[in-house]
């Protein structure tokens, strides 16, 4: 990948965004059909998500000026700097947490998004994509959250801040499979980043690849 492709593909090259994303597209098919367990399903979910980050290319140029206007907002406010993190363990961290999982184990995107900044970030390291806002988070979220399998979070802790390993159900066996390690960034009562990295990071936080259910 160079540089000059990646400038090329954000500023809405239907080619250079192809090459780009063409390495990672069999790992997203694959974090898919472990979700949803369908390979016609993980399929439309990788064209979907696919679609949204090409629509945010398109969309870069509008997302900037509302991002300026509520940055300039801010600064007129007198509020321009983003809040800080709760105390880690306190009492407002973990009724995040708790509503965060509940949301996620639920497949409920709209409350997820609920706890969601204006201006959140997701990425998915090493795939070089982020969607930014909580539309793009949302659309994001349905379509590779949901899914018939259900799933649940175990909750530790990266760099200081909650983060979770994400297990799903074997519709054939009653154990869970990990698909991956999520990080959450908090910013006041909100999440204001969310971080998924592959299940290569498990082990360093002591987390097994297979759960009994």
């Amino acid at each position: 990948m160079t540089a000059d492709l990646l400038s090329r593909a954000r500023a809405g090259n239907p080619e250079a965004f192809g090459q780009l994303i063409e390495p990672y597209r069999y790992h997203l098919q694959l974090h898919c059909y472990r979700i949803l367990g369908s390979v016609a399903d993980a399929e439309d979910a990788v064209q979907e998500t696919l679609l949204s980050a090409w629509e945010s290319t398109e969309e870069s140029v509008t997302s900037a000026l509302k991002r300026a206007r509520a940055t300039l907002r801010r600064q007129l406010s007198g509020a321009g700097e983003r809040e800080q993190p709760p105390t880690p363990g306190c009492a407002a961290e973990r009724e995040l947490v708790e509503r965060f999982t509940r949301a996620f184990e639920a497949k409920d995107v709209h409350a997820i998004v609920g706890l969601l900044t204006e201006d959140v970030w997701l990425s998915m390291p090493p795939i070089p994509l982020e969607w930014q806002g909580r539309d793009l988070a949302g659309r994001f979220l349905t379509a590779t959250a949901i899914g018939p399998i259900g799933r649940r979070l175990i909750a530790t802790r990266a760099n200081g801040q909650p983060a979770f390993g994400i297990y799903v159900r074997d519709p054939r066996a009653p154990v869970l499979h990990a698909t991956g390690l999520l990080v959450l960034t908090l910013a006041g009562d909100r999440i204001c980043a969310m971080t998924r990295f592959d299940t290569s990071m498990l082990a360093y936080f002591g987390l097994p690849r297979i759960l009994p259910d």
